[in-house]
């Protein structure tokens, strides 16, 4: 295993939210140079210590979910440092798009159930569509990301544990 654009962005995450290495290593009761292996990508992060990371940073809990799902590439390009109204402005265009494919893949999909009802040309078009979608979902992750990054007092993490709490509690887990 070595470092990669997630362990880069664990990295980043860490960083901002912790202050500095050293002080995340202490609060997750680690040494430094443990940490400095898991961020270059050589040691497995723990459980307990993923949690930690994600409760701190909305960076780093996108870093270990891409880690985890294997899909880097939707954020690779995407993760850069920007600032929230640049991104705002990306996401305005890139809504344009995705509202488009969202049209025309709901009425591709009118009283289709299944593969069997799909052609070949509805199966090429709905995927150029859904790419559309994943743009967009990376590019709402991105700005959620940097609203945590720049402005702690937003406390985005405690809205995602919250909302986890509400969807565990309606599925009674």
């Amino acid at each position: 295993m070595q470092a990669t654009i997630g362990r880069d962005l664990l990295r980043a995450g860490v960083l901002a939210s912790y202050g500095s290495q050293k002080e995340a290593a202490r609060e997750c009761g680690m040494t430094e140079s443990m940490m400095s292996r898991i961020f270059a990508g050589v040691r497995e992060i723990a459980p307990d210590i993923k949690e930690a990371f994600s409760a701190k940073s909305v960076k780093a809990g996108i870093a270990i979910i891409l880690e985890a799902s294997g899909y880097k590439a939707m954020f690779n390009s995407q993760m850069r440092d920007s600032h929230p109204q640049t991104l705002l402005r990306k996401i305005e265009i890139e809504d344009t798009h995705a509202d488009n494919a969202r049209r025309r893949i709901a009425e591709r999909l009118v009283d289709k159930f299944g593969d069997e009802d799909l052609s070949g040309e509805d199966i090429i078009d709905t995927r150029g569509d859904i790419k559309e979608l994943l743009d967009e979902a990376g590019m709402i992750f991105r700005l959620i990301a940097e609203l945590d990054g720049q402005y702690p007092s937003l406390k985005i993490t405690e809205l995602l544990q919250e909302k986890e709490k509400a969807v565990c509690k309606r599925l009674g887990q």
